[in-house]
């Protein structure tokens, strides 16, 4: 049981920290884009005022958002949850996984 609340926890904490990169990947595409706030949310649906505290990692972005961005911006979710020097999903996680089976 306690491997079990181990493994949650680390999904937990990894999902956090995946949508913290997240926020600086956003902004990235943005302005590699040069687009405006307000261009943003106008084509995703997702309020300009929402995406600047996003952008500021003040509020984390959902998944359903990341989902959104992606495809407005024309690349994988993983792209935005994933930032340079980041953490990648499939090697941060693998470990904690393996060891809790």
């Amino acid at each position: 049981m306690f491997v079990d609340l181990f493994a949650l926890f680390v999904l937990i904490f990894a999902s956090m920290i995946y949508k913290h990169f997240a926020s600086r990947r956003l902004r990235r595409l943005r302005q590699e884009r040069e687009l405006s706030l307000d261009v943003v949310g106008l084509h995703t649906g997702i309020d300009r005022g929402a995406l600047s505290r996003k952008e500021r990692q003040l509020v984390p972005l959902s998944d359903i958002e990341i989902l959104k961005l992606a495809a407005f911006f024309g690349v994988e979710p993983r792209e935005i949850r994933n930032v340079e020097g980041g953490p990648k999903a499939e090697t941060a996680l693998k470990p904690a996984v393996s060891e809790s089976v």
